[in-house]
């Protein structure tokens, strides 16, 4: 994978298939965790927020099929703005996990989605670290 970032670079590692799927929808679906990473590494979050023609994300891909390290790195990585995307069918990743019965995953990604609390309202990508119980300038007059 490092040489093929090499070699072909950037573009390469971006590539889609008729089905929209990149190496790492592919490496997602049969959990290549060092693949995905490296993949990551060389195509960066754009290529971790790509979709399909069905629009879901690898983090889906993971999810569905319930490689729990793959969804952990993944989540690691982009966080909130991965966690909360929807496919074509307004369906999220947890949506996702659940529907095929993959508890552990769709646990852990219910523990991380911001309305549940690991990262809480604001979620992953805030810079803030205020909140609302903490500090008196959020009181009323």
């Amino acid at each position: 994978v490092k040489h093929l970032g090499e070699v072909g670079g950037r573009e390469l590692i971006m590539a889609a298939s008729n089905n929209g799927w990149t190496a790492l929808h592919e490496a997602s679906s049969e959990g290549h965790l060092e693949v995905v990473q490296l993949l990551g590494e060389v195509g960066g979050k754009e290529l971790i927020m790509k979709t399909d023609n069905d629009g879901e994300t690898s983090l889906m891909v993971a999810a569905e099929v319930g490689h729990l390290e793959v969804v952990q790195h993944l989540v690691e990585v982009r966080g909130k703005k991965l966690i909360m995307a929807k496919n074509k069918h307004g369906k999220t990743a947890e949506m996702i996990a659940k529907r095929m019965y993959r508890a552990k995953v769709a646990e852990f990604l219910k523990s991380k989605t911001p309305k549940y609390g690991a990262y809480g309202a604001a979620g992953p990508d805030s810079s803030s670290s205020e909140s609302p119980s903490s500090d008196s300038q959020w009181r009323m007059p």
